[in-house]
């Protein structure tokens, strides 16, 4: 898995406490959920000289984003879907916090494309390993899993990458 970061001033509402599954540690954890105004989730890279700019394009609720940040790794992470609390608890008080704004790369852009594309999908095969996937490899891996049944052809292929 590769990670990207940035350390980001966004304005933040705080939520609530919540336990989620962290996209990075990959287990349950404590989290402080909060409401971002208008955040620049734009975080940039570099790759072998390359520059590459990732940046979330999902849904915004009334120009406010759900934003969940790990107690155990400390990386913050836009919430796909929604924080539970919704449109009702946004008061519009915020206050800008630094937070460590990451994103997951999609592993067959990273290792067979040389290049960093946000990720949107995980899964985890049979051999334990943990594959992030973009929306264009997801929907090929899916049509290959309905021939196959499983996701075990990517076995081989992953074990070749020493991830």
């Amino acid at each position: 898995m590769a990670v990207v970061s940035d350390r980001k001033v966004l304005e933040l509402q705080k939520t609530m406490l919540v336990i989620r599954r962290c996209p990075f540690c990959l287990k349950d954890t404590e989290q402080n959920a909060y409401y971002a105004h208008k955040p620049d989730l734009k975080v940039g890279a570099t790759l072998d000289g390359k520059q590459f700019v990732l940046e979330y394009q999902g849904r915004m609720l009334f120009e406010w984003y759900g934003i969940a940040e790990c107690k155990e790794c400390g990386n913050a992470y836009v919430v796909q879907g929604s924080i539970p609390q919704i449109n009702k608890d946004i008061t519009g008080t915020t206050k800008p916090q630094i937070v460590r704004l990451a994103y997951t790369c999609c592993d067959f852009c990273l290792h067979e494309e040389n290049g960093y594309t946000l990720a949107n999908m995980l899964i985890t095969l049979k051999s334990g390993k943990s594959l992030y996937l973009c929306e264009r490899h997801a929907e090929q891996i899916k049509k290959e899993k309905g021939k196959r049944n499983s996701y075990d052809f990517l076995i081989p292929k992953v074990a070749a990458w020493n991830i």
